[in-house]
């Protein structure tokens, strides 16, 4: 018995360590139990802390691809729900916006196109063509700009639309209107349009007009390209009114100076003159007109006052020789509406011309009448080839008149009611000309 005791106590000492190694462990998992809830709490508490008033999660507490389009209810997702510039080219899929998923405009202000900027009424980056090119500082000919302007009336008062170097200016067709009463003093003055041109500028597919009523000893234009080579295509340029008194020399495009030089193609240019000259187009002072694909219409109302008149194309005031007049593929008319109106399909004084493959059209009281002379010149050259002239009227004849020392060459051509010819100097060539009637007309 004596030796059992200590046996005894060694197995109770035992016994009493175990019991207290157990209640380590079992306080241990109750302080890992509590830690995990704890960290359980504060990954909820974070997720809730990234929700704000709104309710609305922000991108931080959403894992990239976790939230698919299964996931959203139809509508969910509003335009409000975005802020702008949050969704970029990367986060779309090819195609995943279709024409479905949009309605209502989209404002230009939503749209960055590199070097394009929006003139409209609503919704584009301006809402006047000036500020637009005002805006622009840095182009060049290797970074070219692009103003393109939605359909619109912009008044532009008695301030021209200055376009710069390098930029073009687009509008959306007849639509798309620029006006002025921009006006200039002088007859033989076209600095100023409603449009004035810069060197290597564009205008294209827009109605440009002037309604100045300025009076006389004054020029109104649409388009005015004074000094500087430029291009105008697909474009509606009229100055004056039928039924309103407006200048005394009214053009609807201008090429003014020995640097000028207007480049139309497609083009639609009119003048109406009730009180003064009607001039489609003109040139001054060796300034130069390539013109093709275009119409070139001067109107004289039957209530025309005073003693003004027309030439459709006119070309005046050439000093030096330089400026050349080009016609190809294009139509020229003169709309009169009275009687006696001293005028000419085309008149060159001082200046070259080149015209093929083109019609020539005299309507009303209207004449079929070329001028050619030399003025300050000398020895300017004229042709005219493949080329038709006639008149709406029966007994209309064709006049050809040369002056100074101005050499003419028709060739191939229709010449209404044959020719008459008053040759002051070289005088005119004809060859394989004809009537409307396809009657030879002599070579000369």
């Amino acid at each position: 018995m004596a030796s059992s005791l200590p046996i005894t106590s060694f197995a109770l000492g035992i016994g009493v360590e175990l019991t207290r190694a157990k209640e380590k462990v079992k306080v241990k998992k109750r302080r890992l139990a509590l830690l995990t809830v704890a960290a359980s709490l504060s990954v909820v508490g974070s997720s809730f802390a990234a929700m704000n008033a709104a309710n609305t999660v922000n991108s931080a507490a959403i894992v990239d691809g976790q939230v698919m389009t299964a996931d959203l209810a139809n509508v969910a997702v509003t335009a409000a729900k975005i802020a702008t510039g949050t969704i970029t080219a990367t986060q779309l899929a090819a195609g995943a916006v279709t024409d479905a998923k949009i309605t209502g405009p989209i404002s230009a202000g939503k749209i960055a196109v590199g070097n394009v900027i929006i003139v409209a009424k609503n919704g584009g980056q301006f809402t006047s063509p000036s500020a637009a090119l005002a805006s622009i500082g840095n182009a060049s000919p290797t970074n070219r700009y692009l103003v393109k302007v939605m359909p619109g009336v912009y008044e532009m008062g008695t301030t021209s639309l200055q376009m710069q170097a390098n930029v073009d200016l687009e509008g959306s067709g007849d639509s798309s209107v620029i006006n002025s009463t921009v006006s200039n003093a002088g007859f033989d003055t076209c600095t100023d349009g409603t449009v004035n041109m810069a060197n290597n500028s564009v205008i294209k597919n827009i109605k440009v007009t002037n309604t100045a009523t300025s009076g006389v000893d004054t020029v109104i234009a649409a388009v005015a390209f004074n000094n500087v080579k430029a291009k105008a295509e697909g474009i509606t340029a009229i100055a004056g009114m039928d039924n309103v008194a407006s200048a005394e020399r009214i053009t609807g495009i201008c090429s003014n100076g020995a640097a000028g030089h207007a480049i139309l193609n497609n083009v639609t240019s009119e003048a109406h003159g009730l009180n003064g000259d009607a001039n489609a187009v003109m040139a001054f002072y060796d300034g130069s007109l390539t013109i093709s694909n275009s119409n070139m219409i001067s109107y004289k109302a039957p209530a025309t006052v005073g003693n003004s008149g027309y030439h459709v194309v006119d070309a005046v005031m050439g000093v030096t020789g330089v400026g050349v007049v080009t016609i190809t593929n294009s139509y020229v008319e003169a709309n009169i509406g009275q009687p006696n109106r001293e005028g000419d399909l085309l008149y060159c004084n001082g200046y070259n011309s080149a015209i093929s493959n083109s019609r020539f059209m005299s309507k009303g009281e209207g004449s079929i009448s070329l001028y050619f002379n030399d003025g300050q010149s000398t020895g300017t050259k004229h042709s005219v080839i493949n080329s038709q002239f006639n008149s709406d009227k029966s007994g209309v004849y064709t006049v050809l008149v040369s002056t100074g020392i101005a050499s003419v060459v028709v060739a191939n051509s229709l010449l209404q009611g044959g020719v008459d010819i008053n040759v002051d100097g070289p005088g005119a060539k004809l060859f394989n000309n004809y009537t409307e009637s396809l009657e030879a007309i002599p070579n000369l």
